[in-house]
């Protein structure tokens, strides 16, 4: 893509989505008035959830964040104009701080505006002291491999299931760390493709996304999936080698790929 296509696209997309956040916003107010007057009751429905999923179309996930949003502005009013708050940054701050006082969550709105959803959740946990969350993993297993799941619980039946995965875990990734240890890499450097120690060597060394857009400077720096890749194209001479490595997510080696390595 030619440089002036790809910043006019940018400049399209960003001015679409500051339309958007206005229209969130004033689909907000609209609902604080709706609830303030009752309009929704007026028109036949029990709740504004109910309104929110079956006369205007949202998903119940949506309606749940846009009431949590609604709740935040009717607790702190101030927070229409503090600048710096996308709508699911707001909608975390809503739930962590159902319990907190307009003062307490003022406080949060004040700290963490600009950050970015994940840091408005750290953030909002931090000042309010609370625990950090749990993620939940659910996983699909073969019979026998179920079974033996089974069969560790029952040895070690004086732990939860989170602390045998805890132990499970650490005892794979010390032994793996004494393993790496005493790994040296002993590929041709005239080899095809990077093998398990050039790989892990590389990503050690840079653990996250090279690529830099020529046309803004940003460096990706996505985590995501990580390849290895020839600064040298391999089909230009270069070697397989750590120094001629570079550490790309799945779509710059793609991109780069598509114009020849460069």
């Amino acid at each position: 893509m030619k440089r002036e296509d790809a910043i006019k696209l940018d400049i399209e997309l960003k001015n679409l989505v500051v339309q958007e956040r206005a229209a969130s916003a004033r689909v907000i107010d609209h609902m604080l008035t709706m609830f303030a007057t009752e309009a929704h009751i007026a028109l036949g429905w029990d709740s504004l959830f109910t309104y929110l999923v079956k006369d205007v179309g949202y998903s119940e996930t949506a309606a749940y964040h846009k009431l949590r949003v609604m709740e935040l502005l009717r607790k702190v009013p101030e927070v229409q104009s503090m600048p710096g708050h996308s709508m699911s940054g707001l909608e975390i701050v809503g739930k962590l701080t159902r319990d907190s006082s307009p003062r307490e969550t003022l406080k949060v709105l004040e700290a963490t505006a600009g950050l970015s959803v994940r840091e408005v959740e750290g953030k909002t946990r931090e000042i309010l002291n609370l625990p950090p969350p749990k993620r939940k993993i659910v996983i699909e297993a073969a019979q026998e491999n179920h079974a033996l799941w089974k069969e560790v619980q029952d040895k070690l039946v004086h732990l939860s299931q989170e602390e045998i995965l805890a132990l499970l875990c650490r005892e794979f990734l010390e032994k793996d760390t004494n393993k790496k240890k005493s790994e040296v890499s002993r590929q041709s450097p005239d080899a095809r493709f990077f093998g398990a120690v050039l790989n892990r060597q590389a990503k050690e060394r840079s653990a996250c996304c090279e690529f830099v857009s020529e046309i803004t400077g940003k460096k990706c720096g996505s985590t995501y999936g990580l390849q290895i890749d020839h600064r040298v194209p391999f089909c230009k001479g270069g070697k397989t080698t750590l120094s001629n490595a570079r550490v790309l997510c799945p779509a710059h080696n793609r991109f780069l790929g598509g114009r020849g390595g460069r």
